[in-house]
């Protein structure tokens, strides 16, 4: 779908539908990149790769804007649980207040306080930094991973989020692998990513076509909104009204298309816990 396939829409839902009328191209742009904006904050769809290499004794990685806390996080292929902050590897979550090393100074580049000398610190901070897909000392402990308990050196490489970086618990000791002097990307993060900024009417859009209609709801509000008389403000109220009634709709078929509407099906990532009883789904908190 095309930038231009959704400004035809709108420009026909406000009576607008020349290029030079009320509203010029650039304007129907920028509505359109809120609009984009607005609905995958929304709906939290489509997922996206990214790719990127490790560096050797480095364990926060930069991410481009995300709109969602990761969904999977692979490193050489390896899949690391969240930890998934570094209040829980520090044992915040079960008021432990992890402070059990005695190790020396952590190797540079850790994601760490500042001036940790190893002493009386928690372990995730003065942890080795170690091979992957895993060290020997790794492999002593692979199920299950823990979710609450503070970093422990037998535990799975975890993942945490500080900011707008990745850190991998324990930091990688080495790059990746290069092959015909081409550097191999070995990290893999599912997330939902901030749609680009729609800069050109025929760019294409990362939502399918049947979320048509609801950007065009979007940025028809953004034109009355813009508009600034009563009456523009109500039916700018209107079509946001509009707009967040089929943004459920499509809310709901991300919702099939992951597999929520079955007991027996991968659930989509909200954060919040499913349960089953008597054959019925119901989750707490809402979507």
């Amino acid at each position: 779908m095309l930038a231009s396939d959704v400004i035809s829409l709108s420009r026909r839902r406000i009576n607008d539908p020349w290029s030079d009328g009320r509203y010029n191209t650039s304007d129907m742009l920028d509505f359109l990149t809120a609009a984009c904006d607005q609905l995958m904050r929304d709906i939290l769809f489509p997922e996206c790769r990214v790719t990127f290499a490790t560096m050797p004794n480095t364990q926060e990685y930069q991410l481009p804007e995300i709109m969602d806390y990761p969904r999977a996080v692979y490193v050489d292929g390896r899949l690391c649980p969240p930890a998934p902050s570094m209040d829980v590897l520090e044992g915040s979550a079960l008021l432990y207040y992890d402070q059990r090393s005695m190790a020396g100074p952590p190797v540079p580049g850790g994601g760490g306080p500042s001036g940790n000398v190893g002493q009386y610190a928690p372990v995730w901070t003065t942890q080795t930094p170690a091979a992957f897909p895993a060290a020997s000392e790794l492999n002593q402990c692979v199920w299950p991973a823990p979710t609450t308990q503070p970093w422990s050196v037998c535990n799975r490489p975890s993942f945490y989020m500080n900011g707008g970086f990745l850190g991998i618990v324990p930091a990688p000791n080495s790059g990746p692998n290069v092959i015909n002097g081409e550097i191999q990307n070995n990290v893999d993060v599912r997330v939902v990513l901030a749609h680009p900024v729609v800069d050109d009417i025929e760019m294409t859009l990362w939502f399918p076509r049947s979320c048509r209609s609801a950007l065009a709801r979007y940025v028809v509000s953004e034109c009355r909104f813009s508009e600034e008389t009563q009456s523009a403000m109500q039916l700018g109220t209107l079509a946001l009204q509009q707009y967040k009634s089929e943004m459920s709709q499509r809310r709901s078929d991300v919702l099939v298309i992951k597999g929520a509407g079955s007991i027996d099906q991968p659930k989509m990532i909200t954060g919040r816990q499913y349960r089953a009883f008597n054959g019925q789904i119901s989750r707490q908190g809402s979507f």
